[in-house]
């Protein structure tokens, strides 16, 4: 089952026999610190609101003509994945957030780790 624990998404990995299955674990890191919790609302009713984690904004000036604004940019947000086997470190890749099982999953069939999508218990 692909599930998140303490920051761990695992997935069994089935190598042929019952014994010889692997355990898939992926540890999601992040290089930069998190983004800040944004608020929204005014003095008498304020709703706290996570941020969402794959984008993020940034000011940038903006020049048309001989005129220049000052707005805020919408930017993907890419964090590292370590994907490790059996405790054992095996890649890091770049990756928006969201659908990492599915990308470990298609990462272990591109590297010959699993020959059939079907080695990989759900």
């Amino acid at each position: 089952m692909c599930q998140l624990q303490n920051g761990w998404i695992c997935r069994s990995v089935i190598t042929g026999s019952p014994a010889t299955s692997r355990r898939l674990c992926v540890w999601i890191g992040v290089i930069h610190g998190g983004a800040p919790w944004r608020r929204f609302g005014d003095t008498h009713q304020e709703t706290i609101v996570p941020p969402d984690p794959t984008t993020a904004t940034k000011p940038v000036t903006r020049i048309r003509d001989t005129a220049s604004t000052v707005d805020d940019d919408v930017l993907v947000i890419e964090e590292p994945l370590e994907i490790r086997i059996a405790d054992e470190p095996l890649a890091v890749t770049m990756r928006t957030p969201g659908h990492d099982c599915d990308l470990v999953a298609g990462f272990c069939l591109t590297e010959g780790i699993v020959t059939d999508p079907d080695e990989i218990e759900s």
